[in-house]
């Protein structure tokens, strides 16, 4: 998010003043795939499934992540090695 009066941009807050005022965050609004989608992570396993563990994504196990993916017909299973990465800079300090 960008703060005019420091004039620069700042962590994601899941657009706290939108959320009080009963609105969804904007990013989900705006998703022009409408890939995204927001609310206790309960409802949104009911409404998508529980899948959260894609390659390369680590273990759930080890992230516990409040995520659920929808993924592509050929996503591979987490810890799968087959794929290979295609924009190396995204991951050089990982």
């Amino acid at each position: 998010q960008f703060d005019t009066q420091a004039n620069v941009m700042r962590k994601c807050d899941g657009c706290l003043d939108r959320l009080e005022n009963n609105l969804r965050p904007i990013c989900v609004d705006s998703c022009p795939q409408r890939a995204l989608d927001f609310g206790p992570v309960d409802e949104l396993r009911a409404k998508y499934g529980t899948e959260n563990q894609i390659a390369p994504l680590p273990s759930a196990s080890f992230t516990h992540p409040n995520l659920i993916i929808k993924p592509h017909p050929k996503a591979r299973p987490t810890g799968d090695t087959e794929g290979a990465i295609m924009n190396i800079r995204e991951v050089r300090h990982a």
